[in-house]
């Protein structure tokens, strides 16, 4: 009977212990200490998989972007961990090409540059990685002057999605043979034993930051086509790859030449191409054990033109989990790991730290608490004295309220961030600006629907940004009576006064658990991107002036009580660097951000403005975070704890959390409560302009807007005065085009959302032919019969008549001179929706 009893309590025990450790069977913490892919505890699959899908060499193909786009899209429906690279040689698609909206549009993550891409010189692909959301990747081109590298090619970049980290490295290694010389003067690329020493370094690099996965683009490849196969090759073989690099540093190699094959190297690395000419697409599935850390490619495919068009996207058998025996673990395993080669292992990112092991004090503790020997827990209660804040950052959201095509809206968002602020009610939410202009909802109600939703969610307080400035400083004003947080501005001052616009803070305090989080905010120095005639009634405090604001203002702050400072400052990087931590230089920063400040006086910085993605630490240890803005690229994220007695504090996470981390989450029925209520000024957008016969690109929006500026113009003043051109600096914003199919109001407005009134202006011939009949990125002209004329014949020191904008008119380098508006009220949007309204895109 005793041992019928003991038997019975061993069951028992067992059966306690699995409960303990199982969740739905489901481990909280699988463990897989025989690296069998299987769980020991509660034998399910520990294998979460990624897709990499490589596309290049589109500048030697006639391309359909449509069905590429289709096939793209169809990607990412199907699979979640999606990610999209280039290997290059994209960038001599047609004389007046713009793909890089295109790879924005479609969410390319990163791009490697490749020899085609130097066509049309260095110039060109700068101006290109400035359009580009994604960063341009040439570890080995070098600046000749500065010796430094080339400001537009970046060594690599890093992406996370749910927390698995793929590093990606570039490098075009003999660009002699492959570029013409007059195409990169200026530059000169390392190569031999000094680009394999950048590769080896930076992929190290990657791998301590907590890379699972190295991925390297090389120009360059095998000289076989072996298509139809995976083929095994010596590195003898491929004597163009270093072979030290497939030595626990290179993992998956994508090459760009003329061939389409699937190699695996000595060292069991794969290496893939597809043929430049056949406009196919590099299919690779990866398999990471979430409880090793190790990372396999588990399918590799080379897909062919033919099935991009008919949209064939791989379906490889993912095992499912076993039942709970024994008998099938080790087939799930070798299910998983097939053939493939053990890529690398990874332990965790080291910007995580570990919280204290005492409990947190009940939120109504009356303890006063003492930490004399530091250790986080009180002396007196024993409860600990570490509070937890999470901050949540919006930045250049540009009012895309509405969930509609093309664009995310708040709605999805909306729940992310109260479901944050349940889980962690020590949540704060702040805006480094830039949150109301560029969609038909928020404009007009000029930031007051967007404002409101802020209100609702209970932001802390707002940065101001250029774009706020769009309809004036009375609207300002306007957002700032509803608003239930502080706009802050530490830096505007009032031409008339000299003293700080009464409608803007410096700062603010928030209590949170009894810690006090003080946030300063400022604008950079970005007056060129705000129209002169919205802001002639203020000046910025920039440079040394606003370093000395911001000093005095923390001060200040740390003798109100403040145990943490905050700046919100609408000014930023300029290029992408990924979304892990990467260490950076004070005097990398010093453009827009003074180091100076992180010696004390600010603990961590949210920026906005240039929509760049990236999680920096200066000199100081401070971290600057920004997520891309204008709905597409989520929220930055910092979690800090902060010992409430002595105000130190620890980083324990910071991330930038991808629009597709919530965008699957149900609706919150704030959003509509919020349109129902601005109903009344809102109905407009929603009105059926007419029908658009095909797809419109950049391009197309950007000419037509040129053509119309030139016949409003030409029916207005042609009477008057020989007018030579319409157009001007004209672009759009996301999505950057207009989709076939009905066409609303609020459709033009997402693209043209600039409030900016059409002007005749005179301009001196000089600058006539400097400005305007030179190719300038971004500048759309329209001429009739007369400018046609002039343009072959100008005369320099003539006056000649133009219709532009008055954003246009503004910018001093163009020579404008305003001689007459059209009116306050008609816009580019407003002459294209009367167009639409005629039939025009049919």
């Amino acid at each position: 009977m005793k041992k019928l009893s003991s038997i019975l309590l061993s069951l028992l025990l067992s059966a306690l212990l699995f409960l303990t450790s199982c969740s739905d069977g489901a481990c909280r913490k699988h463990k897989d200490e025989d690296n069998n892919g299987v769980c020991d505890k509660c034998y399910s699959s520990v294998f979460e998989y990624f897709d990499l899908y490589a596309l290049g060499g589109l500048a030697n193909v006639g391309a359909d972007a449509d069905e590429i786009t289709d096939y793209i899209n169809a990607v990412r429906e199907k699979s979640e961990n999606a990610v999209l690279l280039s290997s290059g040689n994209m960038l001599k698609v047609g004389e007046e090409s713009k793909i890089s909206r295109w790879m924005n549009k479609v969410s390319f993550s990163a791009m490697g540059l490749g020899a085609l891409d130097f066509e049309r010189g260095a110039e060109f692909i700068s101006d290109f990685g400035e359009n580009a959301e994604f960063p341009l990747l040439c570890i080995n081109l070098y600046d000749e002057k500065t010796g430094k590298r080339a400001k537009f090619a970046q060594a690599s970049a890093s992406i996370e999605i749910d927390g698995f980290k793929i590093g990606v490295i570039g490098a075009i290694p003999a660009p002699e043979s492959q570029i013409t010389s007059d195409k990169f003067e200026g530059y000169f690329f390392k190569s031999g034993k000094d680009l394999n020493k950048l590769v080896k370094d930076e992929a190290e690099a990657l791998l301590k930051s907590g890379a699972d996965l190295v991925v390297y683009i090389l120009q360059g490849g095998y000289d076989k086509s072996v298509t139809d196969r995976v083929q095994n090759v010596s590195f003898s073989e491929i004597s163009y790859y270093d072979s030290a690099l497939s030595d626990g540093l290179v993992d998956l190699v994508l090459e760009n030449s003329a061939q389409s094959y699937r190699i695996v190297d000595e060292g069991g690395v794969y290496h893939i191409q597809n043929s430049q000419g056949s406009a196919g697409v590099s299919y690779i599935e990866i398999a990471h054990n979430g409880a090793t850390g190790e990372t396999v490619v588990r399918t590799t495919k080379l897909i062919t033109s033919d099935e991009v068009e008919d949209i064939e996207i791989p379906s490889p058998e993912r095992p499912k989990d076993p039942q709970n025996s024994t008998s099938s673990i080790n087939s799930n395993a070798s299910q998983i790991l097939g053939n493939s080669s053990l890529v690398n292992s990874q332990g965790q990112n080291s910007s995580t730290i570990s919280k204290p092991s005492a409990p947190e004090a009940p939120s109504n503790s009356t303890c006063k608490h003492k930490d004399a020997n530091g250790d986080d827990i009180c002396d007196v209660c024993k409860f600990s004295v570490i509070v937890e804040v999470d901050f949540f950052g919006i930045n250049d959201l540009h009012g895309k309220f509405d969930d509609v095509d093309g664009q995310e809206g708040v709605d999805e968002l909306t729940t992310y961030l109260k479901n944050a602020r349940k889980e962690n009610p020590n949540s704060i939410f702040v805006s480094a600006g830039d949150m109301w202009q560029g969609s038909s909802e928020s404009n007009m109600t000029k930031g007051l629907l967007i404002t409101d939703w802020m209100n609702e969610l209970g932001f802390s307080g707002m940065a101001l940004g250029n774009h706020e400035f769009d309809w004036g400083t009375e609207y300002i004003a306007n957002n700032d009576e509803l608003a239930q947080f502080p706009i802050l501005a530490i830096n505007v001052y009032d031409r008339k006064t000299n003293k700080r616009v009464e409608y803007c803070g410096a700062s603010t305090i928030v209590d949170k658990g009894s810690v006090q989080i003080g946030i300063i905010g400022a604008i950079g120095d970005c007056y060129s991107s705000i129209a002169a005639d919205k802001c002639s009634d203020v000046y910025f405090k920039t440079g040394s002036q606003l370093t000395a604001l911001v000093k005095e203002e923390s001060e200040k702050l740390k003798k109100q009580g403040a145990d943490f400072i905050v700046y919100l400052l609408h000014d930023g990087l300029g290029s992408s660097s990924g979304d892990y931590i990467r260490e950076m230089s004070s005097s990398s920063l010093s453009s827009y951000y003074d180091g100076s400040l992180s010696n004390g006086y600010v603990d961590l910085v949210f920026e906005g403005h240039t929509h760049q993605g990236y999680i920096l630490k200066d000199s100081s240890g401070v971290i600057h975070i920004q997520n891309r803005g204008d709905n597409k690229g989520g929220i930055s994220h910092v979690e800090v704890m902060i010992n409430s007695v002595t105000n130190k504090y620890s980083l324990s996470k910071a991330d930038l959390v991808s629009v597709y981390e919530y965008s699957t989450l149900a609706d919150d029925p704030l959003v509509d409560k919020l349109l129902e209520k601005y109903k009344d000024v809102i109905s407009g957008a929603y009105e059926v302009l007419g029908q658009n016969g095909r797809y419109r690109d950049y391009d197309f929006m950007c000419q037509l807007a040129a053509d119309l500026y030139y016949e409003a113009g030409v029916e207005r003043w042609g009477d008057k005065y020989d007018i030579v051109l319409g157009g001007g600096f004209l672009n759009l914003r996301s999505p950057y085009n207009l989709p076939a199919g009905q066409v609303k109001y609020s459709d033009l407005y997402s693209i043209l959302p600039f409030d900016n009134p059409i002007v005749l202006c005179k301009v001196s011939g000089s600058k006539l032919q400097s400005r305007f009949f030179r190719e300038n990125d971004n500048y759309y002209i329209k001429c009739g019969q007369y400018g046609e004329s002039v343009k072959k014949n100008i005369n320099l020191n003539a006056t000649y008549y133009v219709v532009v904008d008055s954003y246009t008119l503004q910018y001093a380098p163009n020579g404008l001179t305003e001689v007459a508006r059209y009116d306050e009220t008609t816009f580019a949007r407003d002459l294209i929706a009367d167009y639409i309204r005629k039939g025009g895109l049919k």
